[in-house]
């Protein structure tokens, strides 16, 4: 039922931010079985409406399935919003899930920098997108560092 009245939200385009709740929904199995192909088309179609959140998610997605190339990629582009107010004016959506989208594309951009994986290894730039990570979205930070630490990333 839920997943029928989020897609029918989606599709009026009232919400990009639904989308890409969605699509971790589906990613992770939450509330459902996992389905990489649904989330990635949620991911997708929020990303294009907007959705910096399903965007960060989205390079998640690429990083994970070892898209190292397309995960840099994204998470580079996510990594250069500069106000997250105006990006949620802009995009209709809320601050709190631009606000972790960010530190996504940020957190990953630097994984990607400090290990070389998508793009040419550089240190020095990979310590300036993990701070920048730390400050858009400490929590978000937090908990990626502890995956990192826990050989889960």
């Amino acid at each position: 039922y839920w997943e029928y009245r989020i897609s029918l939200i989606i599709s009026s385009g009232i919400n990009a931010e639904y989308g890409g709740a969605l699509g971790v929904m589906y990613y992770r199995g939450v509330g459902t079985n996992p389905d990489k192909e649904l989330a990635f088309k949620n991911l997708c179609e929020a990303s294009e409406q907007g959705s910096l959140f399903a965007q960060g998610n989205l390079v998640v997605y690429y990083y994970e399935s070892r898209l190292f190339t397309r995960a840099a990629h994204c998470a580079w582009s996510v990594a250069q919003t500069e106000s997250l107010e105006e990006a949620a004016e802009k995009s209709g959506c809320l601050v709190e899930f631009i606000r972790r989208g960010v530190a996504l594309g940020c957190f990953y951009y630097a994984r990607c920098l400090h290990t070389g994986k998508g793009v040419q290894k550089n240190e020095a730039e990979a310590q300036k997108y993990f701070s920048k990570a730390v400050s858009v979205c400490s929590e978000t930070a937090a908990e990626l560092n502890q995956k990192l630490k826990n050989d889960e990333l």
